[in-house]
């Protein structure tokens, strides 16, 4: 895989992520992980494919993109090396957190 960027949020997000798919059972464990890292592929190949957030592009000074898998929304930034911001979970205020994240 080319260069992928995590902010330090994003590593946390992660990191919560990794650790409630470990209550799990395994096989949707697995299936959502496998979902993500697909995703991390498809953001370095095509770093514009995502849905653009213009709010968040003028709040954080460069483009947010984000990417649906699962029940997460990964946001990150078109920049070459794309950087991954956020992985939120769709029933948090994505809004509300993406606000307070400034990088």
């Amino acid at each position: 895989m080319k260069a992928l960027l995590f902010s330090r949020r994003a590593e946390a997000d992660f990191h919560e992520i990794s650790e409630y798919l470990g209550f799990l059972p395994a096989r949707p464990s697995l299936r959502i992980a496998e979902e993500i890292q697909r995703a991390f592929n498809l953001i370095v190949q095509f770093p514009y494919l995502g849905q653009a957030h213009s709010r968040f592009t003028t709040l954080h000074g460069q483009e947010v993109r984000s990417l649906l898998v699962a029940s997460y929304r990964i946001y990150y930034f078109s920049t070459s090396p794309p950087e991954i911001i956020a992985i939120l979970h769709g029933a948090r205020d994505q809004t509300a957190i993406m606000s307070q994240r400034t990088t």
